[in-house]
């Protein structure tokens, strides 16, 4: 559970139950994605554009510089939503700014991916949209 000030803790059991729902499943999409991300970006970062060409169209149209640099960018953000799992006052801030980048990096994904007529990798990235504008909200509260 997160550390509530004393006006905001559930005071009846059903509260109490459907705080840790949510919490649990909070952290389920945090493990989701930040194993996506991670993988995702560990593959940019270390694999041949031409190879990650024919796995993200978008790549073979980019310098290896921004492939790259996406890649750095998922990984940071992937290990950043497993931050409160050192301290969670300590990690609240880089878990949100981490999800909220994700979720727009999707969004930009679903655009990219919609325009280049792949319907399958822009339902993954609206997926992936929905899982992190749900966190950001889920872990606003």
């Amino acid at each position: 559970m997160t550390t509530l000030d004393a006006a905001s803790r559930p005071n009846s059991p059903r509260e109490r139950l459907r705080a840790t729902r949510r919490n649990l499943l909070l952290w389920t999409f945090q493990g989701w994605l930040a194993m996506f991300f991670v993988a995702s970006g560990y593959a940019k970062l270390t694999a041949p554009v031409d190879h990650l060409a024919l796995l993200f169209g978008w790549a073979g149209s980019m310098s290896t510089g921004f492939v790259r640099g996406v890649g750095l960018v998922e990984v940071l953000s992937g290990l950043a939503l497993l931050a409160p799992l050192i301290s969670w006052q300590l990690g609240r801030a880089p878990l949100l700014g981490a999800a909220a980048l994700l979720a727009a990096m999707s969004m930009i994904m679903v655009v990219v991916h919609g325009l280049r007529l792949e319907a399958g990798p822009a339902l993954t990235s609206l997926a992936l949209f929905s899982l992190a504008a749900t966190l950001v909200r889920g872990r606003s509260r």
